[in-house]
């Protein structure tokens, strides 16, 4: 009798944020499901270090549920040379030492094994330095409710690196709440990607909601490997034709992971603050 191939589809959650699991928001997209198999997601940067979320990929049945990983040793490799085994910090979360500062300029990959699974090895990101904004100004609309800041900047010959403009307000010290809890959860959503970006000098938009109280407003402005670009990007189509039903298919998200799921990538960010004394108001007159 001639057997038949069946293609089995799983889920992969992937955690766009390196909080804790239960507060996360989830990315979720399909795979084909060949077994149990290594789920990557992670960053590394001088910045913030090296955070990456590790789990396995579940099969369909209905029945199983658990994606935790209980002995994985996550290993980090700089230019090829073993560094150290990441820290486990929850079910999910393995960070580096708070000492460890990635290397300018340095080649970084990471390997992943578990008894039972193959071993996950990542594509190499190399660590480079942010972007710098020339200037950031904040120009709000008078009699209305709107309000964009605009940051200034230069955009290398060929570069392949896309950016990612993050705003959080602060009044009197403090991060406003609703950016407090947006921030918690959320490091990188395909929604605010920048990419197409002519070379040279450039200038984008990011829209602010005058209803926040605010004093100061830091930006930061992040490079993003290429990596992580084409997974922002991938997402970004997979999540439309999944949406839409006059897609004949659904496109597949970008994996720099060998042996497994997921992405690691570089990224880096010049941060600055803004101040109300910056602002440029834009003045209706009747």
């Amino acid at each position: 009798m001639k057997k038949e191939s069946h293609i089995i589809i799983s889920f992969i959650i992937m955690l766009i944020c390196l909080v804790a699991c239960e507060e996360s928001i989830l990315l979720e997209y399909k795979t084909i499901y060949g077994g149990d198999k290594i789920v990557v997601h992670g960053f590394i940067s001088q910045q913030d270090g090296v955070n990456v979320i590790v789990k396995k990929t579940v099969p369909p049945d209905g029945v199983t549920t658990n994606d935790i990983i209980e002995n994985a040793d996550v290993e980090l490799f700089e230019n090829n040379h073993k560094l150290f085994s990441l820290i486990r910090k929850d079910d999910y979360l393995y960070h580096a030492p708070d000492t460890f500062m990635p290397k300018m300029g340095a080649a970084y990959h990471l390997e992943i094994s578990s008894p039972g699974m193959p071993k996950a090895i990542t594509s190499v990101q190399l660590i480079f330095a942010p972007t710098p904004l020339d200037s950031v100004k904040l120009f709000v609309e008078d009699l209305t409710y709107f309000s964009n800041i605009v940051a200034y900047f230069n955009h290398s010959q060929n570069s392949e690196k896309a950016y990612y403009l993050n705003v959080t307000h602060y009044h009197n010290g403090s991060i406003d709440s609703a950016d407090l809890w947006w921030n918690s959860k959320n490091l990188f959503s395909f929604a605010g990607l920048i990419d197409n970006i002519n070379d040279g000098p450039n200038a984008i938009e990011h829209s602010v909601n005058k209803m926040y109280e605010f004093d100061s407003i830091l930006v930061k402005f992040f490079t993003l490997s290429p990596d992580l670009k084409k997974f922002l990007k991938t997402y970004k189509d997979y999540d439309s034709s999944c949406e839409d039903p006059y897609f004949e298919t659904v496109y597949p998200v970008y994996s720099n992971v060998t042996n497994g799921n997921g992405i690691f990538a570089s990224y880096s960010y010049y941060p600055i603050f803004v101040r109300k004394d910056n602002i440029v108001t834009i003045i209706h007159e009747e």
